[in-house]
């Protein structure tokens, strides 16, 4: 939803949402890390294409966390 959403003010929320799962996982498994990078890493790159500054804020923080929880 988050690729392919074309309201502009509603991208950003849906980001913080996807933070906010990532959030949940503390303790990453091996299958967990291997869904995460099937599923929530293609859309962060993709993210990374948007100019907008409040849709750059919010990736650069779901990446942090992406990388704070995969390792």
């Amino acid at each position: 939803m988050i690729q392919y959403n074309s309201n502009a003010r509603l991208k950003p929320a849906l980001i913080d949402q996807l933070v906010d799962i990532l959030d949940n996982y503390q303790d990453v498994h091996y299958q967990q890390s291997v869904h995460l990078t099937k599923t929530v890493l293609p859309v962060a790159y993709k993210l990374l294409e948007d100019n907008k500054n409040e849709v750059k804020q919010r990736t650069e923080r779901l990446l942090r966390k992406l990388y704070a929880v995969i390792g």
